[in-house]
């Protein structure tokens, strides 16, 4: 499918705080960038953008096409169904699916945004409201959402790398993945790799370095990350 196109739903823009907002339109600018990149600026859409919307971005800097809402972009495309990411969704995104859509939408929503972790599922509501047909799939990174990029620009580009450059879901998160949500997932991991034994009268909790080669095959770390999630955690590293 030559004729792609990338939508960032921003129909949640209003329930943001100033900060988040501010933190949403950079992470739009850059996905702009990104798309500029890769040639496809054209295809990258805004939809769910309302008036006022509309010049709080202008006023940023941001003149990327808009629509009010989804349906009324799906109209001139003249497209039934495509592709929600949602973290909480239950079917699981492969790269069969690339060539089973051509309209992959991401909610406008920072990784900051209240503590609401169903709000991408609020998102398809409205998208039922609109009538519309879509399928609801997650980016999982072996088997947990932990460690896929959450901002939108970086999101983009993983997505950007597994359609356009052909690599392998695993290696584009890894390529885009930043070393503050590979900790994250470094955080979960590490406590599969943990030992005890015994010293100085005492337990100790121990991981062996040899680990931090394994992990770093596919998290993007640094021996110091390996380091201070350790350290955290109360694990001796031997």
């Amino acid at each position: 499918m030559s004729d792609r196109y990338f939508v960032i739903d921003l129909s949640l823009f209003d329930l943001h705080t100033d900060k988040e907002k501010k933190r949403l339109k950079l992470q739009i600018s850059q996905s702009i960038y990104v798309a500029e990149k890769y040639k496809i600026k054209d295809k990258l859409i805004l939809t769910g953008v309302s008036e006022k919307t509309k010049n709080e971005l202008a006023g940023y800097g941001i003149k990327q096409k808009t629509y009010s809402n989804l349906k009324e972009f799906l109209k001139g495309v003249d497209r039934k169904i495509f592709l929600v990411f949602d973290p909480n969704a239950s079917d699981v995104f492969t790269e069969g699916d690339i060539e089973s859509f051509d309209i992959f939408v991401i909610g406008g929503i920072v990784d900051t945004a209240k503590d609401e972790k169903k709000t991408t599922e609020y998102l398809s509501k409205i998208f039922e409201k609109q009538g519309l047909k879509f399928a609801r799939k997650k980016v999982l990174l072996r088997g947990d959402i932990i460690g896929v990029p959450d901002r939108i620009n970086m999101f983009l580009e993983m997505l950007f790398k597994i359609i356009y450059d052909k690599l392998p879901i695993e290696k584009a998160i890894y390529e885009t993945q930043s070393r503050k949500i590979a900790r994250w997932r470094l955080r979960k991991e590490l406590k599969n790799f943990v030992e005890v034994r015994y010293e100085n009268d005492k337990n100790v909790r121990i991981v062996r370095k040899e680990v931090f080669e394994k992990i770093k095959e596919w998290l993007n770390i640094e021996y110091k990350d390996f380091e201070k999630v350790a350290e955290e955690q109360g694990i001796k590293i031997v």
